[in-house]
């Protein structure tokens, strides 16, 4: 389905506006308006035409046989006032100029990602964010025949595969790392899968790999409930149709594993450094262990003491990532299985490649397996000893009650900090609700929203 949409797109010419060039110490930015494409599913969706702003960052000094980064970006073509456009945030011009120069990589950034706000025919709310995604998975569900490329984030993907066309005609580049975070990490997603040009992908705060068993167990985790974070998607009615037939078809558009069997299916296998949030808003901290299924070269990171949106350095922290694919190395991995002997709780861990530090990262809640930051919940750290070598057993305290999650955190010799999978302790399932505290702690049941 991805490659008939691409295909689709692909018979219409490459449009795009140059704006200019502005060279700045070590770096050279060439900036264009991207028109990526027409999308309207069944002519109810307007403004039709998907623009971009695209910036390229080139370093003065790039590395030979160059592989862009290319970020998917924020920001909103026009506000729900339907005045100015609201400027994207998640990839500061700072910024990128700071991982072009230390990487010596070309950075690529796409903005409006998706485009928004957007409007639905009969209903006058703008769509943007998770309204928007929620919408169109609810179009989607009604009719998935009629209209196979309602899910926005068809589109998304659209709009990194035209800004890769617009690279490569313009500066050569052939090869590509696909970043994004939260719904432009599926962007990211599907046009990794759908494009060979992606040799690599660093998902940012997006554990939708398993999309059906991550939900099952986000319900679970929340005593037969949905944290308020997915309100969007309860509203349109999307999370109540989770177990019919036509959101098993939508699974098989959103959800990575579900190309194991595809065509698609050697593209699972490209490189992956997966990034989430110990306290997600939407992921229980668990969600990021179905991604271990994938095939190929496939490394973690999870970002202690953070919620939905607070991963802000996670950017300047893909330097060292960017150094190990530049030079052809593959990231090394952390593996963590807990065992009980002689009634003593233990890990024991491998590593790929010796690590110069661990650390343990663990969080309790004494009366329900609820983990988000919004929550109050933070992770404490412990550090690790060393002994060295590829193999350590370290012996952890068991929780006194409630739920536990925990993970360990390996820093490398060059600063890259990889992850294990996170534990959930006892791996059993609350038969309530966590209560509500806050406007943002807080979970949903469906028919209440409805």
């Amino acid at each position: 389905m991805l490659n008939c949409y691409k295909e689709e797109q692909a018979s219409e010419p490459l449009k795009f506006v140059d704006k200019g060039t502005r060279t700045l110490p070590g770096i050279t930015i060439r900036s264009f308006e991207l028109f990526s494409q027409s999308w309207s599913p069944g002519g109810q969706v307007t403004p039709t035409e998907w623009s971009h702003d695209v910036e390229i960052y080139i370093p003065t000094f790039p590395r030979p046989h160059p592989t862009a980064l290319l970020m998917a970006d924020d920001g909103m073509n026009r506000e729900p006032d339907g005045n100015d456009p609201v400027k994207p945030l998640e990839t500061p011009p700072e910024v990128a100029i700071a991982v072009a120069i230390a990487s010596r990589t070309t950075v690529i950034t796409v903005s409006y990602v998706p485009n928004q706000v957007l409007f639905y025919e009969g209903n006058s709310d703008p769509k943007y964010e998770g309204t928007l995604v929620a919408q169109s998975w609810a179009q989607f569900l009604r009719s998935p025949e009629a209209q196979p490329f309602a899910s926005v984030d068809v589109a998304m993907m659209e709009s990194l595969v035209k800004a890769m066309d617009l690279a490569e005609q313009e500066f050569g580049i052939k090869q590509f790392i696909a970043a994004g975070g939260s719904k432009r990490a599926w962007a990211a997603w599907l046009a990794t899968i759908a494009d060979e040009r992606i040799t690599g992908i660093i998902p940012v705060v997006l554990d939708i790999t398993g999309l059906g068993q991550m939900m099952e167990n986000t319900y679970r985790a929340y005593g037969r409930s949905w944290p308020v974070a997915w309100t969007d998607y309860i509203d349109e009615g999307a999370l109540q149709q989770r177990y019919t037939a036509n959101f098993k078809k939508l699974e098989t558009i959103e959800d990575p594993l579900k190309y194991l069997n595809s065509r698609y299916a050697s593209r699972l296998a490209v490189r992956k450094f997966i990034v989430s949030s110990s306290g997600d808003d939407f992921f229980p901290p668990d969600s990021q262990n179905f991604a271990r299924a994938l095939p190929g070269p496939t490394s973690m990171r999870m970002i202690p003491n953070a919620g939905h949106g607070g991963v802000g350095d996670a950017a300047t922290s893909l330097l060292p990532v960017l150094a190990y694919w530049q030079n052809d190395r593959e990231l090394p991995t952390v593996t963590a299985s807990e065992q009980t002997v002689e009634g003593k709780r233990q890990f024991s861990l491998r590593f790929s490649k010796a690590p110069i530090s661990l650390t343990y990262w663990r969080a309790h809640n004494p009366t329900d397996r609820d983990f988000r930051y919004e929550c109050d919940i933070r992770y404490e750290k412990v550090d690790v000893n060393l002994t060295g070598g590829l193999e350590e057993v370290v012996p952890v305290d068991t929780p006194d009650g409630g739920w536990e999650a925990s993970f360990f955190a390996a820093t490398f010799a060059d600063l890259l900090v990889v992850t294990s999978e996170v534990t959930i302790t006892p791996n059993t399932y609350p038969d309530h609700r966590p209560p509500d505290s806050g406007r943002r702690c807080k979970t949903l049941v469906e028919a209440s929203v409805r």
